[in-house]
Formats: C-alpha cells, sequence, structure tokens
C-alpha cells in the first residue's frame, strides 16, 4: 500500500500542473524603485570649501539615481545668518537644480535643539529640583549643600564604583581627577571608551554623556552632574569597563548639590522660594532680584547664582529657605532638548517658516507633480488648466497634497502632465497676500534674488482647495528682505490641514541614504534598494 505522502502527491500533480502553467502566462512583477531616493547632506555654510563638497555629492547621488537631498544646513536659524551665508545658500539652490535634486529642508529640531536656543537658551526643557536649603548671610542667600562623597583615597585602576544615598529632585555635580593611557579615541556621538555613569536601581542611566577623555593624558580633572529626578539611591561608576585597550587611572571623586545652576526663567519653569519653618512664599522682585544664571550653558563647569535680598525684604539675616526650580541639561555630545510645550518655541518656527520659504522655496513650475485624491469637482470659477493625472484627479479639482513628488525613473510614480497656468510673476520686492473669501487671486510667492516664478491661479473660496499651502502659494505677507538678526515677525501662516491620498491607495516605505561632509567619511555610498508596498495606513 503506497505511503500517504505519496498518495497526497498524487492527487496534488493536476492542481500543480495548472499552477505552473498559469504562471506562465502571466509576466513576472519587477520591483520598482522607490520613488523619494534622498541624500542627507550637513553643512553650515561656513565657507566656500563646504559648497564644493556639496557640489561633489550632488554630482555623485544624482548620477546613482537619487531625486532629492535633505538639506541640514542651519536653515531654521536662517535669521541670524549673514549676507554671506545667504549667497552660498543662492549657489546650493543653484547646484540641486543643475543635478536634477529636490531641496529638502531638515529644520525644526526638538531633540537637538540648538537653533532654538540660539534664539532663546531657556526654551530648553527642564529638570524639577524640590526645596534646596539656602541660608541668608548679608543681604543673600546661598546654598548649603549636601556632600554625599568626598572621595580621597588612592587612585583605582580602571573603574571606580560606589553606591550613593541621595536625595530625589536635586541635581548634583560630580568632579574627578583622571589620567588615561592607549585608549582607543572617542569618536562623534558615541559614548567613548571612558565613561561617568550614575545608575539607578531599575537600570537607568541619568547622565548620557562622552567625558571627551584624550586617549593618553596626565591628570586632568573633569565636571559633570545629574538630575536624581525622583530617586534615593545611585550607582556612580567611573572610567573603564573590562576588555577596554588601554589603561585609566581614578581619584579624588566628589559628589555634591548645587543650586539654581542653568536655572530657567519661563512661565513652565517657575523658581519658589518660601520659609523653611514657615508656610510663607516670598516673592521675585519684591523680596528678591529677579534671578537668572548668565553663564546658562547646560554644563557643570560654574555655580549657579545667589539670591539677593531687596531693601525692605521680608527674607531676614540667618534664616532658612527653601527653594524650588528648573534647570536645564545636556547629554552625550551636548544636545539640549527644547520643550514642546513651550508656544514661545512654535512662535520661533512660525517666523523662521516664513523666512525659509522666502531664501529657499523653489519657483513654483519647478515641480508639477503631486498626490491627489479624488474629490468633487472645481467650481467654473477657477481660472486654470490643471494637471492630468492617472487617478483622473487635479490639483484645482482635488484635496492634493502640498508635498511634491520627486521625479522617478520610468514605470514608478504617476504620470501626470504639465498644468497650463496663468503665470504670476514675482520678484524679490514683491509679497504675497490672503485674497478676500471669494475672489479670485494670483498667488504670488517670495523668491531668492534674480528668480521670477509663476504659480497658478487658484479660487481660494472653493470647497476642494488645495488643503495646505504648496511650496509656490504663500497666504501671509512675506517679503524676501533679509531681516535684522534677532528680529521677529509676529505674523501667523495658516495651520495646513494633513494630505490625503486616494482610497485603497498604496504607500511606499523607503530608508534615506546619508552622506557625511566629515573628514572621515567624505564619499557618498549608496544603496540599491526596491519598493516594498504596504496598504494606506490613511483611508479616506
Amino acid at each position: 500500500m503506497p505511503r500517504p505522502a505519496t498518495l497526497l502527491t498524487a492527487a496534488a500533480a493536476p492542481s500543480l500542473v495548472f499552477a505552473l502553467a498559469l504562471a506562465a502566462l502571466i509576466p513576472a512583477q519587477q520591483p520598482q524603485p522607490f520613488p523619494h531616493r534622498w541624500v542627507r547632506i550637513s553643512s553650515q555654510l561656513r565657507s566656500d570649501e563646504d559648497v564644493e563638497k556639496i557640489r561633489r555629492l550632488a554630482r555623485i547621488a544624482s548620477e546613482n539615481g537619487l531625486t532629492g537631498a535633505l538639506m541640514a544646513i542651519g536653515l531654521d536659524s536662517i535669521d541670524l545668518k549673514g549676507p554671506d551665508y545667504l549667497a552660498r545658500l543662492e549657489s546650493v539652490k543653484d547646484i540641486l537644480k543643475q543635478n536634477r535634486l529636490e531641496m529638502i529642508p531638515n529644520i525644526f529640531s526638538g531633540g537637538y535643539g540648538g537653533a532654538i536656543l540660539a534664539h532663546d537658551r531657556n526654551l530648553a526643557e527642564g529638570f524639577e529640583v524640590r526645596d534646596l536649603l539656602y541660608t541668608v548671610r548679608d543681604g543673600q542667600a546661598t546654598l548649603v549643600p549636601e556632600v554625599p562623597l568626598d572621595y580621597t583615597g588612592p587612585a583605582v585602576d580602571r573603574l571606580w564604583t560606589r553606591e550613593l544615598a541621595v536625595k530625589p529632585y536635586r541635581c548634583y555635580r560630580v568632579t574627578f581627577r583622571a589620567k588615561t593611557a592607549g585608549l582607543p579615541e572617542t569618536r562623534p556621538f558615541t559614548s567613548g571608551a571612558f565613561r561617568l555613569t550614575v545608575q539607578t536601581p531599575d537600570n537607568r542611566n541619568l547622565t548620557p554623556w562622552n567625558a571627551r577623555m584624550p586617549a593618553t593624558s596626565d591628570w586632568r580633572e573633569t565636571t559633570w552632574g545629574f538630575n536624581t529626578q525622583g530617586y534615593d539611591k545611585v550607582t556612580i561608576s567611573i572610567g573603564i569597563r573590562p576588555n577596554t585597550p588601554g589603561t585609566a587611572a581614578i581619584d579624588r571623586v566628589r559628589v555634591e548639590e548645587v543650586g539654581l545652576l542653568n536655572v530657567l526663567r519661563r512661565s513652565g519653569t517657575p523658581i519658589t522660594v518660601r520659609a523653611d519653618d514657615a508656610p510663607t512664599v516670598y516673592e521675585e522682585g519684591r523680596d528678591f532680584a529677579p534671578i537668572a544664571d548668565p553663564q546658562l550653558n547646560f554644563r557643570f563647569d560654574h555655580d549657579g547664582p545667589p539670591i539677593r535680598l531687596l531693601p525692605n525684604s521680608r527674607i531676614r539675616n540667618g534664616q532658612r529657605l527653601r527653594v524650588s526650580y528648573y534647570h536645564g541639561f545636556s547629554i552625550n555630545d551636548g544636545q539640549t532638548t527644547i520643550c514642546m510645550g513651550e508656544p514661545k518655541t512654535y512662535e520661533i518656527w512660525r517666523d523662521l517658516a516664513r523666512r525659509m520659504h522666502a531664501a529657499a522655496a523653489p519657483p513654483a513650475t519647478s515641480s508639477p507633480w503631486t498626490k491627489c485624491a479624488p474629490a468633487a469637482p472645481a467650481p467654473p470659477a477657477v481660472a486654470a488648466t490643471p494637471a492630468s493625472c492617472s487617478a483622473n484627479a487635479s490639483p484645482a479639482s482635488s484635496r492634493c497634497s502640498a508635498k511634491s513628488i520627486p521625479r522617478s525613473t520610468s514605470g514608478s510614480g504617476p504620470t501626470c502632465s504639465t498644468p497650463t497656468t496663468t503665470p504670476a510673476t514675482n520678484t524679490t520686492s514683491s509679497t504675497a497676500t490672503t485674497p478676500a473669501p471669494g475672489t479670485t487671486s494670483p498667488a504670488t510667492s517670495a523668491s531668492s534674488p534674480g528668480i521670477t516664478n509663476a504659480a497658478p491661479s487658484a479660487s481660494p473660496s472653493s470647497p476642494n482647495s488645495a488643503s495646505a499651502p504648496s511650496p509656490a502659494l504663500i497666504t501671509t505677507p512675506i517679503t524676501s528682505t533679509t531681516p535684522a538678526p534677532g528680529s521677529m515677525n509676529s505674523a501667523k501662516p495658516p495651520t495646513p490641514k494633513a494630505s490625503c491620498t486616494p482610497p485603497g491607495s498604496i504607500s511606499t516605505t523607503y530608508s534615506p541614504i546619508s552622506a557625511s561632509l566629515y573628514p572621515s567619511n567624505p564619499t557618498l555610498h549608496v544603496a540599491h534598494q526596491h519598493a516594498r508596498h504596504i496598504p494606506s495606513p490613511h483611508p479616506q
């Protein structure tokens, strides 16, 4: 009797033959390349040499089929740049245009908050400190620090470690001496071979920091710190780990509280000064002078300011005070997170968005490609012949995303024809204004010097007009003049709505390809990738 497996194979044979025959009639589906293929370029455009590096990277990217350049070039602090930067920016725009690369600004980082902090350092995210003890003497109050550790013993080889009892919600400074020999070189954005870690019982590191200790050095003093964030016990380790090449020695370790160091001053980070033995809360500007850290740098290399009493203050000499506040803090190589809940952060970003658009927006006719979702037809008052899309939708007659789609290789992406528009010319002295409801007005866009833009006319009263302003359509007054450093524009742009995709459509996932301008990695490495299609997460 045949085995069951043999019977199963024989029974399945006709179906298998039919499936193979059917597969032979269907052409194999070739993988499609990603429509968005970008290279990330980072530079501050401080010199003409930076421009030439970008020229070389743009050429390599274009030759390898990339379609866009994600530009981290300081555009989110453009109001603080000088005329040399703006001239180099114009050169970069020309380079990208010549190499058929779309310019995608890399802006508005919350974790690397340097651009916002360049406008106002008090917008850093704050760590809470509660009820520090201060005493008053000779018209000012100073900290009475707790010192949980003052190690003066012999030097410890490789790794110094101690468990300490600390106060919750306090800020501590760690000072130590170290000598090294033959350590691996520390690379940027790494913790390095020599480390200071402050570990909690549940294995959190309260001070992720690059100590930047030289590979070989004589005794040198180093200072950093941490906020206990509610913990009452930590383990401090200083030095190098097992199996790390080289040697290290550590001694003179001191851990002490610090007060009002890197204190932040804004509405969301209040200072409270109260009596230690009474419910009295004292007032800034009445009982004590306004408090600020003049060296606000998010490091631990200085002391916080004292609290200075004012004439007729209710605070008396010899009195004990309890002080609570918030401080900023840097991690790794000096990254400082900004406060995403502070309204002023968004005021600065709105202003910078207008300035960046005026300085870096492409001409209106540079990219007619759009992603469109079918919608009701627009009223006949629209004065434009829209692009013809494969989805039978057009920018003028559908709810469309304002995001441009870069050019794609043959066989991928939408197929649209260039729209026939009524051009609205624009020069550097023109401004774009919001038309009155129910009227039709040509859109003008601010541009860089010497560039004339054209934008299609559209009816702002159409219920199916574009859901977000395109790079060529500005609906708030702007000019392309260079602002004075530090100045702000209080006008607010319209809030764009979320873009849309047609029902049942597919979205494409991709991984941007990075390039570096650092000397250690001057070459662009291009990876050939294929599209992977997934169902759209945004059904209509």
